[in-house]
């Protein structure tokens, strides 16, 4: 289990740079996620997991579960649907629902090559709020 290039760099970059709040989303079936969040450092990054191994469930259209218990929480937070954005490497299971709920949405390829892309497109979209708060 590795980290694809730039994915770091990338997840960083938002924490410090913005307010964004950071959600993980995994069809990830091991039983031992802790693990996981170990190896990769995950809680550094995440304010919150959604993993289909505690959940019961995994995310993907047919299941709109996981995806309400996600638009809760992140409401919840005071959050607006508009301000959230999926980035997903499997437009079914990633990207379908999150468009239809409208949300902001990017799909990156498997190997990470499109990590750069979008962080230009991230730098791009927080470009007023940088300025705003370095001011």
């Amino acid at each position: 289990v590795q980290w694809l290039p730039g994915a770091l760099e990338l997840l960083g970059w938002v924490r410090r740079n913005t307010s964004c709040k950071i959600v993980l989303m995994t069809n990830i079936i091991t039983v031992d996620l802790s693990i996981f969040m170990v190896i990769l450092g995950l809680r550094e990054y995440f304010d919150f997991i959604w993993a289909s191994c505690e959940q019961g469930a995994s995310k993907c259209p047919e299941n709109p579960m996981c995806w309400e218990d996600i638009k809760e929480r992140v409401l919840s937070n005071g959050i607006q649907p508009q301000d959230i954005m999926m980035v997903g490497d499997n437009f079914k299971d990633d990207l379908k629902v999150p468009k239809n709920l409208r949300w902001l949405w990017r799909l990156m390829s498997r190997d990470g090559s499109t990590i750069p892309v979008l962080h230009n497109q991230l730098i791009q979209m927080f470009e007023k709020e940088l300025v705003t708060t370095r001011s």
